[in-house]
């Protein structure tokens, strides 16, 4: 289901007051249609900025980093939503802080995702999060 600011805005106040801020992420997502959404990863991984210290700061920084990857897809509808850290942790999925520089590709040897030059630079993860209560938690 596609987060709509109201929910994020709640997500992100649950945190706040269970001390939590920290383990939350924001993360590219491809509209996949009928509210069902999928992350968008590079090189394998999966571009995350994190909500703390400041939401409103974090995702300023977030959409620099949609705007970023909608130049390398422009066919893709991308969105930004919020995951855990544990979630992602927890599914096994490979993920990095955008800003980062040590990512470097294995094809072509750039450092940092945005000055890769292989295409394809974005892959998507079908259902990433589709587990556990700790989504509920994320998506309630």
């Amino acid at each position: 289901m596609i987060q709509n600011r109201s929910q994020q805005r709640r997500i992100i106040e649950a945190a706040i007051q269970a001390g939590e801020l920290h383990t939350l992420y924001w993360y590219p997502v491809s509209d996949r249609g009928g509210g069902r959404t999928e992350a968008v990863g590079v090189n394998e991984q999966i571009p995350v900025v994190r909500v703390a210290p400041d939401p409103e700061i974090t995702q300023h920084d977030a959409h620099i980093m949609l705007e970023l990857l909608k130049s390398k897809s422009p066919e893709l509808l991308l969105h930004l939503e919020l995951t855990a850290v544990d979630i992602l942790e927890d599914g096994g999925f490979r993920y990095f802080e955008f800003g980062g520089s040590d990512l470097v590709c294995e094809w072509c040897g750039a450092v940092g995702w945005e000055s890769c030059c292989c295409v394809p630079t974005l892959w998507r993860v079908e259902e990433p999060f589709k587990t556990s209560q700790k989504q509920e938690r994320i998506t309630a």
